[in-house]
């Protein structure tokens, strides 16, 4: 069957933990965590990662499914707000897809190194974006926007 993997980053978690606390961090974390598991599909793995970094595994979905998903988790976490001690604090997260087709035999590690590869792209080209991982180059956006190419 096909498979998607999305490795999600939360954007500059270092500041608001140095800015706010480890505990406004942690409700970071538990608020990230609850957007993604309200947003992904039924059939849709989610866990943790480590640190602020979470990864949705899809199954049988289609690699226009896993971008669909990628930017509704995306724009999921942009809209949410953590409130603590009184202060806003706005969330954004960088996402990297891989897609492996279901007819072909691929090693699980190569998938989380290129879903790897894609959030890299994401963080380096400006945060708070989508990137998909193909056999030629990272495709880079936001849906909606124009997406440019960048080597990968």
């Amino acid at each position: 069957n096909p498979l998607s993997l999305l490795l999600i980053d939360l954007d500059n978690f270092k500041v608001i933990n140095d800015t706010y606390g480890h505990p406004a961090g942690d409700l970071a974390l538990q608020r990230a965590a609850r957007v993604l598991s309200d947003n992904a599909r039924g059939s849709d793995l989610v866990v943790r990662n480590g640190g602020e970094e979470f990864a949705v595994m899809l199954p049988a979905a289609s690699a226009s499914v896993a971008l669909q998903v990628g930017e509704r988790l995306r724009k999921g976490i942009e809209n949410t707000v953590v409130e603590y001690n009184g202060v806003r604090i706005p969330l954004t997260a960088s996402l990297g897809i891989a897609h492996r087709p279901g007819k072909e035999h691929f090693p699980a590690n190569e998938l989380i190194v290129q879903a790897d590869e894609a959030l890299y792209q994401a963080k380096k080209s400006g945060k708070n974006r989508v990137c998909f991982y193909s056999s030629s180059p990272v495709i880079v956006g936001k849906l909606g926007e124009a997406g440019k190419r960048v080597k990968g």
